[in-house]
């Protein structure tokens, strides 16, 4: 009987619960602004008026006004003010766009032309979150997409070029691409195949990649370094992922042109690395161990003997360092490389050949 009460009990809570949440108001998330809101529901008055001059105008002051407030767009969704007025803008007719881009075009331009010129992303970004809708930006988003795909982030160069596909029909009133885009939607897809290609690897476009050369069989342009047909590079491209690795020399910053070169590991790999992991004998200190057990550590405790001492005496005045003493100071980590250890300083480069008897020490360059 107990636990017949204890289960009314909970369902009566329940049902109470369900009905008061019912009568409140929905709760107010930090950074949500009713200014912002405000401004939004007056251009969304005068876009269903047709007022396209005071609809930019509330449109623009919430994007310089209102950048990062947040305005719900639904019962469970909440977006930045910015986004939201971008994406009403992209949607306007065109000759409400028109009227939008001939306000914002200048400016625009004049960041674009300079994140270009400099390579610098800031302006590009500045371009993207204050005139998205602006011809400009078109082609600031496809270099935001290159700038990132360079430094190998290929979600955030993914993330860039899909704001180029064209919207459809179905996607919902919010939803951000850029309006009317001119740039070739075959280079588009073709970059977001290369993207998906350098960060998930060549089995995750195979099937898209016959469905693009489908689509596109004879669009060509640069891609990946090379000029041709996309298609075609972009099979060439899969087929080198999936290749073994072979033995080339390493011609540029990562290795070539596509800045994915793999070179293959040494054939003794795994048997130089054992030697660092070999049980050191009883009965030494550390350091003995380590000259006994570990020839590549020898070899390098040897190379460092070799080297000039630095280290300030005990008891001798602090001095500034001279430039010629900084200059002879290791400037680099050393770098364990083909069995040599190389070390550097701002004028010399000295290798040590881990794998020779004695440890050499070996000039590499001055």
């Amino acid at each position: 009987m107990s636990q017949v009460r204890l289960v009314s009990c909970v369902l009566l809570l329940l049902l109470t619960a369900t009905a008061g949440a019912e009568d409140h108001p929905a709760s107010v998330l930090s950074g949500e602004s009713r200014a912002a809101a405000h401004l939004l529901d007056e251009a969304r008055k005068a876009i269903a008026e047709q007022n396209w001059t005071e609809a930019i105008t509330q449109l623009q002051a919430a994007i310089e006004g209102h950048a990062d407030d947040l305005v719900p767009v639904g019962p469970r969704q909440i977006l930045p003010a910015r986004r939201q007025a971008h994406a009403l803008i992209a949607h306007l007719p065109s000759q409400a766009l028109e009227m939008y881009r001939t306000r914002t075009d200048p400016q625009a331009r004049r960041w674009v032309e300079q994140g270009l010129e400099e390579r610098e992303p800031r302006w590009l970004r500045k371009t993207v979150d204050e005139a998205f809708c602006s011809r400009p930006a078109e082609k600031a988003l496809d270099a935001l997409g290159d700038l990132a795909f360079e430094r190998g982030d290929f979600n955030e160069a993914e993330a860039w070029w899909r704001y180029l596909v064209p919207v459809g029909a179905d996607a919902p009133a919010h939803a951000l691409h850029y309006p009317k885009p001119e740039i070739d939607p075959a280079r588009v897809q073709a970059k977001l195949l290369l993207a998906r290609l350098f960060r998930d690897g060549p089995q995750s476009v195979q099937a898209d990649l016959a469905g693009y050369q489908e689509q596109f069989p004879r669009r060509e342009g640069w891609l990946a370094g090379k000029s041709g047909k996309y298609g075609a590079i972009l099979q060439d491209l899969v087929q080198q992922k999936h290749a073994p690795a072979v033995d080339r020399p390493w011609l540029t910053l990562g290795g070539d042109a596509t800045r994915g070169l793999v070179l293959p590991a040494p054939a003794n790999l795994t048997d130089r690395l054992g030697q660092l992991c070999r049980q050191p004998r009883a009965g030494y200190s550390l350091e003995e161990r380590r000259r006994l057990e570990n020839p590549l550590a020898q070899a390098w405790l040897r190379a460092l003997e070799k080297l000039p001492d630095r280290t300030v005496q005990p008891g001798a005045a602090a001095r500034v360092m001279s430039l010629t003493r900084a200059a002879r100071s290791l400037c680099f980590q050393p770098v364990i490389a083909g069995g040599q250890v190389l070390v550097a300083d701002a004028r010399h480069v000295i290798g040590c050949d881990l794998l020779a008897p004695g440890g050499h020490l070996l000039g590499i360059g001055g």
